[in-house]
Order: C-alpha cells, then structure tokens, then sequence
C-alpha cells in the first residue's frame, strides 16, 4: 500500500476532509506503515533493543509513540490512525501482537 492510501485513511478515521490533514503528520503515518509492514513479516512488533538496525529503529520510534500516547499528547487523529493500524492495545509495553500470528 501506496502512502497517498493511508493518507486518505487517516482523514476518513479522523472525519477530515482532503487538505485538512496537516503534512507534518506524513513522516508518522510512513512510519506506521513500515512498523505494520514489519509485523506482518514477523509476527511481532519491532524490538528497539536489536541487533538489527532497521528493527531497532521502527522498536525505538514505537516505543517513543506509546510514551507520547501514554501522556496523552499523540493527538486525536494519530491516536485513531495508530488505533486502526496495530490495533486498540498497541500502546501497551507488548511486543507480541496476536493479529500477525
């Protein structure tokens, strides 16, 4: 899936029309979807502890989301984008998601 797809996404999810949604959002929602993509391949969230440079940065960049998310600062729109993506637990400390299995 294309970026302009989880674009379009995130405005239906959020009630936003095209043009409202702000651009700074975009580096979020690539990332979302190469941490879904991740999971996918491997059945797990991506771990910031590994060895793999490209897993620990997607665990690193997750693991500030669910931080940020915790405080409740992601924002409404990310948070239902995020919600969408990894499913509504995806902020827990988990590494496992059952959906990927």
């Amino acid at each position: 899936m294309d970026e302009r797809f989880y674009q379009d996404l995130a405005r239906q999810m959020s009630g936003m029309t095209p043009g409202e949604g702000r651009r700074a959002d975009l580096p979020f929602l690539s990332m979302v979807q190469h941490v879904r993509a991740f999971g996918q391949a491997t059945g797990r969230f991506p771990d910031g502890q590994s060895s793999d440079r490209h897993e620990a940065l997607l665990g690193q960049w997750l693991q500030q989301q669910r931080e940020i998310a915790a405080r409740g600062m992601l924002g409404r729109t990310l948070q239902s984008f995020a919600d969408a993506a990894f499913g509504r637990g995806w902020a827990a400390a988990a590494t496992h998601d059952p959906r990927y299995t």
